[in-house]
């Protein structure tokens, strides 16, 4: 069996040190295996992808061709901030005195600017934040040959004044949003899957010819796909695409459907083990009459707190 003689030379320090050995499932890389027992940083010099390698003694061209149950050597340190996800193993954590390791929760906040137009006219919004809070169970489950994980996203954004062409409107009220996914992955760089929101907002709207605010609570389903890539040594992005459309709208009365359609896109990437960085932009169009579109840009941060 390949990887046998690197394995043999090395138990002698697998009884001194902390090591598991773990044949490759069929269809499964080695960031595989890190991604789903919660190691990070994966690439980069020295980092846990570089370390494996090393360990096993490949090469990275002779890690692509392993053949199923290709038994790897993987390295675990008690110490360390990134440790092997056990069954019923639990840590402390801000939020939660006992965290099970296999979930991760992280608390974001980001800032954006926002224009709508509407038939006659332009609406500003500089002055939009918010705050979410993501869980995400990192077991790996499976189907059909694919491997999933589900995540949860629950968003709170405030509003300023917005600023029309000639005359400044009403403060929008607080939106409330609600996201969750599957993602579906067969490899740890790129994912997809299906996503839904639900979220009670306000937008700008004419009515007649006057402008007014309105407040909808909607439900938008529809797909996203994620993909994750290393454009310069040591320094990694990862890239979200989604798509949704309304399929359930609740208005005021005398006010016709948005029927809308949410276009959204994320950059990202870690700024430390525990913090990532992002910007992100979302364009809506609307077939209402009343109504054209909405574009939102902003940059923000989340931090790991489990």
């Amino acid at each position: 069996m390949k990887l046998l003689l690197p394995i043999l030379i090395a138990s002698p320090f697998l009884w001194a040190q902390e090591y598991k050995v773990r044949p490759l499932a069929k269809g499964e890389t080695i960031s595989d295996i890190l991604y789903n027992d919660n190691y990070q940083p994966l690439y980069g010099e020295n980092e846990w992808v570089d370390k494996v390698l090393k360990l096993n003694r490949l090469s990275e061209s002779q890690a692509k061709k392993l053949d199923p149950n290709t038994l790897l050597i993987v390295p675990t340190r008690k110490n360390d901030i990134v440790r092997l996800k056990q069954a019923a193993r639990l840590k402390r954590g801000i939020l939660s005195n006992r965290i099970p390791e296999h979930q991760i929760f992280k608390v974001g906040f980001a800032l954006h600017s926002a224009e709508s137009n509407t038939q006659n006219e332009t609406v500003t919004s500089n002055e939009n934040f918010g705050l979410t809070l993501s869980f995400e169970n990192k077991d790996a489950y499976s189907w059909n040959g694919y491997k999933f994980n589900p995540k949860l996203d629950l968003a709170v954004l405030g509003h300023g004044a917005n600023q029309a062409n000639s005359q400044t409107i009403a403060t929008y009220e607080t939106t409330y949003r609600l996201s969750s996914n599957l993602q579906f992955r067969t490899n740890e760089s790129f994912s997809f899957g299906p996503e839904i929101t639900f979220e009670l907002a306000s937008r700008s709207s004419q009515f007649e010819e006057d402008l007014i605010v309105r407040r909808d609570g909607t439900v938008f389903l529809g797909g996203f796909a994620n993909y994750r890539f290393t454009p310069f040594k040591d320094f990694e992005l990862n890239t979200k695409g989604t798509i949704q459309r309304t399929i359930v709208e609740n208005n005021a009365d005398g006010l016709e459907s948005l029927n809308a359609l949410r276009t959204d896109l994320k950059i990202s990437t870690l700024i430390t083990t525990h913090t990532e960085a992002h910007i992100f932009t979302q364009i809506e169009t609307y077939e209402n009459a009343n109504l054209d579109s909405r574009l939102s840009t902003g940059a923000g941060f989340s931090y790991l707190i489990k």
